[in-house]
């Protein structure tokens, strides 16, 4: 099974070959140093969360909306370097 196989079983859907989700929410909390914690709580009421560093991040300022690339953040389909 692959990484993207596991996110369509999480509740995400293929979008024209891009993963997405609807009705999720996202929180983006500091862990300490340059990195951040993600955390998406699904519809079904589970989470999916992973550290990313904040050079990862378009941090928007807070009167602008923020767009954050879910597929970019989590690597979906691209090779892993281990």
């Amino acid at each position: 099974m692959s990484e993207r196989d596991d996110l369509l079983r999480f509740g995400f859907v293929d979008d024209g070959g891009a993963l997405s989700i609807r009705n999720v929410n996202v929180t983006l909390t500091p862990v300490g140093g340059p990195f951040y914690r993600l955390t998406l709580a699904l519809p079904h009421g589970g989470e999916l969360s992973c550290i990313v560093p904040a050079a990862a991040l378009k941090l928007a300022a807070p009167s602008e909306p923020a767009n954050l690339d879910i597929d970019a953040l989590l690597n979906v389909d691209k090779p892993r370097p281990w």
